[in-house]
């Protein structure tokens, strides 16, 4: 007699079906009521039976950065790899993002005649955390950083990814621990797409539109597999994987779960707009565990690229009252002074000298996609007052 194999599915959502978020039972066969009531496994109204579509060494649900990244070690090692994104953009939100690598001690750093190395970044971040009292896995938060310039320069001499030069950008201390896309802030193509190619030329299998739902769990509840759901499609896909990968981002755009661990951020903004914390949903189900869910998260603008500008070229940023109020060069500054003084918003101020830089992509893009929010070119204060509402004399 061939034996049985019986799969359940573990955080099931209503995609299928499942209530809640609880374990739910599901076979590869459909169950009597009498099988079921003497298996002890239950099956979900309405869930398809569990049918392995794909198989591979590992699975890697998100294409960011970060589920692009895990997937080259494997891939290099001849492993099979599939990466499954909800959205229909590989790359994910990763797309979005300004492109600012904190990172000391790459090759291309070291090229430009920059000294800092990962050893002295480590000194200055540690020093930081002490001083907010986060000495916490200090070991752990020591191999991000110590990790961040081998990832670069491997990304850069296998996958061909392209940065700027930082003798065009690198003016001082705090420039010279920033590394940017090649176009400037914003350019994320320049290092995802040579990337993403580099993986499929590899290998790598890309499957999209389609959002992890559960995990599926053999009969010793070890997590053998993943079902995705595609709204548009109204289909599922199952997946079996010796390893699985959640690389689905952050939280910082779920409400929910910014108020339950940092509640005096709740009405603050969204760093993200996809990222909800559907990966961390899904890990709990099988006993995954947050930690330091209650730091504050970095504070931006609703159009991110501004406020990094001011780190690599003369910007100044004012009230609506027209008086500057914060740093420019700090990322993260401005806006977390905007909300501890009760601005609203803030006006940034910047002339050619950004516009025909290291910057000039990023500011064409931001002043083509947010025109109805630019004021100018003026040729005098006056007018550059008026246009803004302020008053000249505080300008």
């Amino acid at each position: 007699m061939e034996r049985r194999e019986f799969f359940k599915l573990a955080g099931a959502s209503a995609a299928t079906l499942a209530i809640g978020g609880a374990l739910f039972g599901c076979e590869t066969e459909l169950a009597s009521p009498a099988e079921t009531n003497s298996s002890g496994d239950e099956s979900v109204v309405g869930s398809p039976q569990v049918s392995f579509e794909e198989t591979v060494d590992v699975l890697i649900v998100g294409s960011g950065i970060a589920g692009l990244s895990a997937a080259m070690p494997p891939i290099e090692e001849k492993r099979s790899v599939l990466v499954v994104d909800k959205r229909d953009l590989l790359g994910g939100e990763s797309y979005e993002a300004n492109g600012l690598f904190y990172v000391s001690g790459t090759d291309i750093q070291k090229n430009a005649g920059i000294e800092k190395t990962a050893e002295d970044a480590w000194k200055e971040r540690k020093s930081e955390l002490e001083e907010e009292g986060s000495t916490d896995d200090l070991r752990f938060k020591q191999s991000l950083v110590m990790a961040q310039a081998e990832w670069i320069d491997h990304a850069v001499s296998v996958y061909q990814a392209s940065f700027a030069d930082p003798k065009d950008y690198a003016k001082g201390p705090t420039t010279e621990s920033f590394l940017l896309p090649k176009k400037g802030i914003g350019d994320m193509d320049s290092i995802m797409s040579p990337i993403k190619e580099g993986l499929a030329g590899k290998g790598v299998s890309f499957s999209l539109g389609m959002k992890a739902v559960a995990f599926i769990l053999d009969g010793a509840n070890n997590p053998v597999g993943m079902r995705f759901f595609s709204s548009k499609s109204d289909s599922i896909l199952d997946v079996r994987a010796r390893k699985i990968v959640l690389a689905t981002g952050g939280f910082c755009s779920n409400q929910y779960m910014i108020n339950q661990n940092s509640p005096d951020q709740t009405t603050i903004g969204c760093l993200t707009v996809h990222s909800v914390g559907d990966g961390i949903a899904l890990g709990a189900t099988l006993g995954g565990q947050t930690a330091e869910m209650d730091q504050p998260a970095l504070l931006t603008s609703d159009v991110p690229q501004v406020s990094a500008w001011g780190l690599f070229g003369p910007s100044v940023n004012v009230s609506p009252q027209g008086v500057r109020f914060a740093r420019e060069d700090q990322a993260g500054k401005s806006a977390t002074e905007c909300v501890s003084q009760e601005l609203g918003f803030w006006w940034t101020v910047f002339d050619k000298q950004l516009s025909e830089g290291i910057l000039s992509r990023s500011v064409a893009y931001v002043s083509s996609k947010s025109a109805k929010r630019l004021v100018g070119p003026f040729d005098s204060l006056d007018d550059l007052a008026s246009a803004m509402k302020v008053p000249a004399d505080a300008l």
